[in-house]
């Protein structure tokens, strides 16, 4: 099997961005020089070779404005310089991300320029210097609406955009700014309700919904989520409003509202970095909750994979979208619109099923 770019950045458990810099000879003031050591060290006992697909690959993926070689340019924004340096569970959608958009570069030919827009971490505050040479020639790849300010100015300028993003509320207050961009969309109602038909098969009827965002209007999980209830005749329980970022807190607010009313089922809908989770434990016990209350969550989370059985979430074609939105930006014919992806259901079975297969 020959070595990949990939398999060196899960081995050194740093990002395919670092181990690119550091083949290309880019890594002095990017990369620490003991990190530069170790991943070289994990390139000679893989006996790496930069082959033909190699050097493709290296001439595809950049972290600085590209000079104009007549390759088509792809503008990937991140927050900030040392964003995707170390693989960590948070970012496991943006590297799905990334790894589409080099895929894309590969089969298409096209560079992807990694523009973070800010230099460090501490307050993330947009550098607009950074962004001196977008213009009506560029073409930028940005995922989730977070970059929603940047992508305005941008559009100002007359760069073609792309944003990969989830199903977001407030979708009609964005539209006056987005109507010119190319949309590819994670349709997160159709994800709710997959999950809450699943637990509604297994027969739970006590299902109860967590989430940081209760309350916010047109918030698409729990719309999902009354939607499939609503389908089988059944009324939706008050959805419980997590706290973002903080673990401890929301699984305060989970035990508070089990030990007010029992119920036989919950749907987390947290993204991965408000989770922790210790894995020698079931996560009900995580939760503080009864082994026979069921926990799952509305996407799929790397951390919950070491549990058995794995609780039950919905994966998004992540990259595959990143692929489409990369091909739509060097598409001759641009044209502006959304397209919405459904994610699918993985469950204890489904996955028991794909490794009998295996």
């Amino acid at each position: 099997m020959a070595v990949t770019l990939k398999m060196i950045a899960e081995r050194a458990k740093v990002s395919q961005m670092t181990v690119s810099r550091i083949l290309n000879g880019k890594a002095e003031g990017q990369v620490s020089p003991e990190m530069v050591t170790r991943v070289r060290g994990i390139i000679n006992e893989l006996k790496y070779e930069i082959n033909n697909t190699g050097k493709k690959a290296a001439r595809f993926l950049t972290d600085s404005p590209a000079e104009n070689t007549g390759v088509p340019i792809v503008t990937l924004l991140v927050p900030f310089q040392e964003y995707l340096d170390v693989s960590r569970p948070e970012i496991f959608q943006e590297e799905s991300v990334m790894n589409g958009a080099l895929k894309a570069a590969l089969k298409i030919g096209v560079r992807i320029e990694t523009l973070p827009i800010s230099e460090t971490i501490s307050g993330v505050v947009p550098d607009w210097k950074r962004f001196a040479h977008i213009d009506e020639r560029s073409r930028v790849l940005a995922f989730t609406t977070w970059y929603l300010p940047i992508l305005t100015e941008f559009t100002r300028r007359g760069a073609r955009i792309a944003l990969i993003s989830s199903e977001i509320f407030w979708r009609h207050a964005y539209e006056r700014y987005t109507r010119d961009w190319a949309l590819f969309t994670v349709k997160n109602v159709d994800g709710a309700i997959q999950l809450t038909d699943y637990l509604l098969s297994r027969g739970h009827s006590q299902i109860v919904l967590g989430t940081p965002f209760e309350g916010e209007p047109e918030e698409p999980i729990s719309a999902g989520y009354s939607q499939a209830l609503a389908a089988h005749g059944l009324s939706p329980h008050p959805v419980l409003k997590l706290a973002r970022r903080d673990w401890n807190v929301s699984k305060k607010i989970i035990l508070d509202a089990y030990r007010r009313e029992e119920f036989d089922s919950i749907i987390l809908a947290l993204n991965p970095f408000d989770v922790d989770l210790d894995c020698r434990i079931s996560i009900q016990k995580n939760l503080g909750l009864p082994e026979k209350v069921f926990v799952s969550f509305t996407s799929v989370i790397p951390g919950t994979s070491h549990f058995i059985p794995r609780p039950p979430g919905v994966s998004f074609p992540l990259e595959q979208m990143a692929f489409d939105a990369v091909s739509a930006l060097l598409d001759e014919k641009f044209l502006p619109g959304e397209l919405f992806y459904k994610g699918t259901l993985v469950t204890p079975e489904s996955e028991d099923i794909s490794l009998k297969r295996q």
